[in-house]
């Protein structure tokens, strides 16, 4: 479905659950992100902790045990290192600070459709000349 929506021209449409099509993986660990992108938007909004505790809280939060600044993440399409989500992206390390611009769909989402899109295109096309 998502390769036909995007052959008609309706890529614009694609969205998060279409990712999971496509790219399994990639979708997996952004839903994780965003489950501690919600985490961390609880804490932000905590009125009875003070800015220090706020980011001390932040901080300490993780994925699988791994602290997100450990995760080994920056702003690169996952396995195309070369296409940046965002400008200067190879150069930014993805912090609890910044989760919330990282785990954004549009921006991250688009980018992996259309790469993972155009993969499924060019094994098409070998299947179908190999045959």
């Amino acid at each position: 479905m998502v390769f036909y929506r995007w052959l008609l021209g309706q890529e614009s449409t694609l969205s998060l659950p279409d990712l999971a099509h496509v790219c399994p993986e990639v979708h997996r660990t952004l839903c994780r992100l965003q489950s501690v992108q919600r985490l961390k938007d609880q804490i932000d909004r905590d009125p009875d902790l003070t800015a220090s505790q706020r980011k001390k809280w932040a901080e300490k939060l993780e994925l699988d045990g791994c602290p997100i600044q450990d995760l080994g993440l920056d702003f690169t399409l996952p396995g195309h290192g070369g296409i940046e989500l965002r400008k200067g992206g190879k150069d930014i390390s993805l912090t609890v600070h910044n989760i919330d611009q990282y785990t954004k769909v549009s921006a991250l989402s688009t980018h992996c459709l259309e790469s993972y899109v155009l993969q499924h295109i060019c094994m098409c096309c070998v299947q179908i000349i190999f045959r």
